[in-house]
């Protein structure tokens, strides 16, 4: 038997509830498919909701491709709103003219449909072309491709859906075209930046795609969507429900179709577009998988000998490089990373975190790469570690001036990692990050964390066993003066990495 709901019933659902609405949109546009409702629709309709109804929200939403994201958020969404209130204007862009004129003819079937009319009877529309739709209220919906004209046009939202094209990703060129458009044409449009908003949505192609800029300013909201889940999350769907995914869990594909795609698109790509991780398996320099890992730290008074080893930025800006500080410390024949601080900020802030590190793991030493930035730092802590209030010689201070080119020092040190000389913990806060850019070197956006690591390595030819003994109370004519034995924090957790200043 068919249930008949009213029109006035359906047309409220319809104004009310954007599910419901999204239903009905792909209907019109698909009439003969099969529509199967998922629960990663509700997630992004729930997205969208609390877009919605935050000021300058902004949004980066990643699924893989012919998941519905161009049809619910380019096309869908903005039916909506503007059916809502036809006075709003949308800036759409997308990565070519011709993508841009498909969806705008969806969406214009969309809104002269015979249900839209009647559940939105306030939304007539006034001009339309592939470009532009405007409605007798003002309200506009504009499609722009990247490299479009956008002076003279303001937007109260505007939405960047695929702005690179697959085929494009590796090459820098059209990535920079992308990230430049989206930062100097796009983002400025906004009509009021208190209030307007911004969605970003698509399939992470490379680590410096334009919602991989978005994500490291640190402003976005971001729904995470992989084909197959990297790991348990708790992911809202609105109305106070949850998905609660599983490590491995999929998202709708079954996995021998995604096994096919991974062989059809290579891992590097399949990687990138379904699961969102646009970072290589494995480094041409070294095998992530064979480097030893330890499940606890030890405490800080078992270790003979802790350093720090510090890669210094040259500037403070919101894309610059990262200050990285590396601790290291030695016990049983092998150097074991316990903590790895990756961080922006102004000199004195640099300073004041390196010599935080210092005291929280009283540390022996202190290296610092003897170059740019880096010789300023040691200046000012040889004047601090020196002065007549501040003398303190039970640490020594170490520069370190590197010889060769990244790759060169990086490729000479990779085996200390594989071979069990370098361990590192199985579980830490920061290791997904070291991770990505351990394996993306040399073609990674950052390469600080490997260079404060390949310093440290080359720094410790020659300094173990008998060696560092000698080094640690103080019988070493080489380092930077003689020194008695370092005092040692008693209260240091053995459990996580250590406190972080």
């Amino acid at each position: 038997m068919t249930c008949v709901v009213p029109r006035e019933r359906l047309n409220v659902l319809l104004q009310e509830d954007f599910a419901a609405f999204l239903w009905r949109v792909f209907h019109t546009l698909n009439p003969r498919t099969k529509f199967e409702w998922h629960w990663y629709l509700d997630a992004m309709c729930h997205s969208l909701n609390v877009a919605r109804r935050t000021p300058a929200d902004r949004l980066v939403i990643t699924i893989p491709p012919r998941h519905l994201k161009s049809i619910a958020v380019s096309i869908a969404f903005v039916a909506w709103m503007i059916g809502k209130d036809p006075s709003l204007k949308f800036l759409v862009a997308s990565y070519g003219a011709e993508l841009c004129v498909e969806m705008s003819r969806m969406f214009r079937k969309v809104v002269e449909s015979a249900w839209y009319r009647s559940a939105f009877p306030d939304m007539k529309l006034e001009r339309r072309t592939d470009g532009e739709i405007r409605t007798t209220l003002g309200g506009v919906r504009k499609a722009v491709s990247v490299g479009g004209a956008t002076t003279g046009f303001g937007a109260d939202w505007i939405i960047a859906d695929d702005l690179t094209k697959a085929q494009e990703a590796n090459l820098p060129g059209a990535r920079e075209a992308s990230t430049d458009y989206y930062r100097g044409a796009l983002i400025t449009r906004l009509n009021d930046p208190v209030t307007g908003r911004i969605i970003v949505i698509g399939q992470r192609l490379h680590e410096e795609d334009v919602p991989g800029y978005c994500l490291e300013t640190g402003r976005y909201r971001h729904l995470n969507l992989p084909a197959i889940a990297p790991g348990p999350a708790i992911i809202p769907l609105g109305r106070g429900r949850v998905q609660r995914v599983r490590t491995g869990a999929l998202l709708r594909l079954p996995m021998h179709t995604l096994e096919a795609l991974r062989l059809d698109m290579g891992t590097a790509g399949f990687n990138a577009q379904y699961l969102q991780d646009p970072v290589p398996t494995e480094s041409v320099f070294i095998r992530w998988h064979r480097i030893e890992r330890y499940a606890e730290a030890p405490l800080r008074e078992e270790f003979q000998k802790m350093v720090v080893s510090v890669d210094t930025a040259q500037v403070d800006t919101p894309d610059a490089d990262y200050t990285v500080a590396a601790v290291w410390g030695f016990l049983r024949g092998k150097w074991w990373l316990v903590d790895l601080q990756r961080f922006r900020g102004e000199f004195a802030l640099i300073m004041d975190r390196v010599l935080a590190l210092r005291l929280a793991w009283a540390a022996d030493v202190l290296l610092i790469e003897d170059a740019s930035s880096g010789k300023a730092l040691l200046s000012a802590l040889r004047f601090q570690r020196n002065t007549a209030r501040h003398a303190d010689h039970s640490w020594q201070l170490m520069g370190y001036r590197p010889k060769d080119s990244k790759e060169v020092r990086w490729a000479a040190q990779a085996a200390k990692l594989e071979s069990g000389f370098a361990v590192f913990p199985e579980d830490a806060p920061w290791l997904e990050e070291l991770r990505r850019e351990i394996v993306a070197f040399p073609m990674g956006k950052h390469d600080d964390q490997v260079d404060s690591i390949a310093q440290f390595l080359d720094w410790t030819r020659g300094r173990t066993g008998r060696t560092l003994m000698l080094q640690h109370n103080g019988r070493n004519p080489r380092e930077d003066g003689p020194r008695p034995n370092p005092p040692r924090a008693p209260d240091l957790p053995r459990r996580d990495f250590g406190p972080r200043p």
